[in-house]
């Protein structure tokens, strides 16, 4: 197989086909080509598509149609390889505008969506029908009070009475019925529209205002097979990352499901392709920044001869680097008396700047929108497991597992499912987490503990008669009770206000017990630990001065 040579011309031009007798005859092909991957990065994907044929020798032309309009042909990489030497000599790019919808389809849908409107329609009739009738028979049996509305009836006989008494109970059953009937074919009938407009609301999403299509002239010096391939990058793709960690106190793990939320918007559906997730990020200024100076100049008055010279706008900084490597491991099922399911993952690469997770099998992504999830890795991590509370905020105790990212893969951030054990805890948000990194991962609420924080004491005051500050005194009293057959330790954090004028004083703290840790912003931390069914309390006093005629804000709660 000879690679052929590659020239790329961005013009857009006609194709002249041509033959004479004593020369090699000049061929034309078309075809759509086949989609065989992409590469999706965070808001654009590099689609590859490949065309096989049979060649003439001589002059050839390769019409690949169906390009996406919004393919960049910047980034376009035309490549060719055949059973005989082949140059490509030429490469262009032809625009082609539709005049009508590309999906026929699209027509037969919308007629059954008119069809149903108008069962809907012809249903509201019968439903009102029915209606009447069922007023008739209210007046026949003098229902309705509402004067001159009632049927004048003669006094009827015992077998007349049973005669009326059953028609109006044949009647009354059958118009209720069908009144019931009629708005059960509605529902189904509106249901239907909606599944309808969904699906032309797909089809139009994959609908382009127009195609291109990649002109290839290449010679052939025999008669031969061949395979070219073209890509290019798109825009209306991207991925996003989704977690389940799901925690496991026995084992002390914590094990991170990581997927991938793949969607594409390029007008053509991606139907068995190789899919592969790449954290580059291709769409910034492969050039670093540069620093300018930084100018100071003094300010002057705008005139109309006057011109003022301003500083250039910042530069943008550049994405960190991520160096990450291979991740590649195994779901378990738990399933009695069944076979495990098994969760094939994507196997990952790393380069100089970026790590690309290529998805198993071949996979199909839709166009309009769909995310489409594709599983990356598992990862099981060693766990320390603590218990956080702010009591001032919730009165409850949190989860929490402290873990090292152990792998060489850096996990980027995204969206996460929590479980504790095979229990639903709450949805979150991960940080990215570079290898080596400890985070942390709260699981949500543990109801094994009761936790209060009441407010004891409130005084506002002056320090005497003749003084100019006012003060306000706080006592507030937090228990906490372990109803675990355990002992645990309970993380518990609280504040003390902090002033940001030197006249206001915070004074007279007192803290039972002493905190752990007390930090710049006067947050408050204690490491309670509590036996089985231990409580425990914690006590905040301390006062506030500050001037008299100063107003202050955040103070009273």
């Amino acid at each position: 197989m000879l690679t052929a040579r590659v020239a790329l011309i961005s013009t857009v031009a006609c194709l002249t086909v041509f033959s004479a007798s004593n020369i090699a005859i000049a061929v034309e092909f078309a075809d759509t080509g086949k989609i065989e991957s992409a590469v999706v990065f965070k808001d654009r994907a590099l689609v590859k598509r490949s065309v096989k044929l049979e060649f003439e020798q001589g002059s050839n032309t390769l019409l690949i149609s169906g390009i996406p309009a919004s393919a960049d042909e910047r980034t376009a990489r035309i490549s060719g390889s055949a059973t005989s030497p082949m140059t490509i000599v030429g490469v262009r790019f032809a625009p082609v505008e539709l005049s009508k919808p590309a999906d026929p389809k699209e027509a037969v849908v919308t007629e059954k969506i008119e069809k149903l409107q108008r069962d809907i329609k012809k249903l509201d009739y019968k439903i009102n029908a029915r209606k009447e009738q069922l007023g008739f028979i209210e007046r026949l049996t003098g229902g309705e009070k509402k004067s001159g509305s009632q049927i004048p009836l003669h006094r009827p006989g015992m077998q007349d009475m049973e005669k009326l008494m059953d028609f109006i109970y044949t009647r009354g059953t059958e118009a209720g019925a069908a009144i019931f009937d009629a708005q059960m074919e509605q529902e189904k009938a509106k249901k239907e529209i909606e599944r309808l407009q969904r699906e032309l609301s797909h089809m139009r999403s994959r609908q382009s205002k127009g195609y291109k299509n990649i002109i290839v002239e290449f010679r052939a010096d025999a008669k031969g097979k061949g395979t070219f391939t073209a890509e290019m990058i798109i825009p209306d793709a991207g991925w996003e990352p989704f977690y389940t960690a799901k925690a496991d106190a026995a084992k002390n793990e914590i094990r991170v499901s990581f997927s991938a939320l793949v969607r594409q918007r390029t007008g053509e559906d991606w139907d068995g392709v190789k899919l592969t997730l790449s954290t580059a990020s291709p769409g910034m200024w492969m050039s670093a920044p540069e620093i300018q100076p930084w100018i100071i100049f003094p300010l002057q008055p705008v005139t109309p001869r006057s011109r003022q010279l301003s500083a250039p706008a910042p530069a943008f900084a550049p994405q960190a680097i991520q160096d990450q490597a291979s991740v590649k491991s195994k779901a378990e099922g738990v399933m009695e008396q069944e076979a495990p399911a098994t969760v094939e993952y994507a196997a990952s690469t790393r380069d100089v700047t970026a790590t690309s997770f290529e998805a198993p099998g071949r996979a199909a992504v839709k166009s309009g929108g769909e995310k489409t999830r594709v599983s990356v890795a598992e990862i099981p991590f060693k766990a320390e497991w603590s218990y956080y509370a702010v009591p001032k905020l919730y009165p409850r105790v949190y989860l929490r597992g402290k873990f090292v990212n152990t792998t060489e893969t850096a996990l980027p951030a995204g969206e996460v499912q929590a479980l504790a054990g095979d229990s639903f805890a709450g949805m979150g948000w991960m940080k990215p987490v570079a290898p080596g990194q400890e985070t942390t991962m709260d699981f949500g609420v543990d109801e094994g503990f009761k936790l209060e924080r009441k407010l004891v004491k409130k005084e506002t005051g002056r320090e005497g008669m003749m003084s100019k500050r006012n003060s306000v005194r706080y006592i507030y009293e937090t228990t906490i009770e372990n109803h675990k057959q355990v002992p645990i330790t309970v993380e518990l954090a609280d504040q003390l206000p902090l002033p940001s004028d030197e006249a206001i004083k915070l004074e007279d703290s007192v803290l039972k017990p002493k905190p752990d840790k007390r930090d710049e912003r006067n947050i408050l931390t204690w490491n309670v630990a509590l036996a089985p069914n231990e409580k425990k309390m914690v006590r905040m006093e301390f006062t506030v001065e500050y001037p008299r005629e100063m107003n202050i804000a955040g103070l009273f709660e």
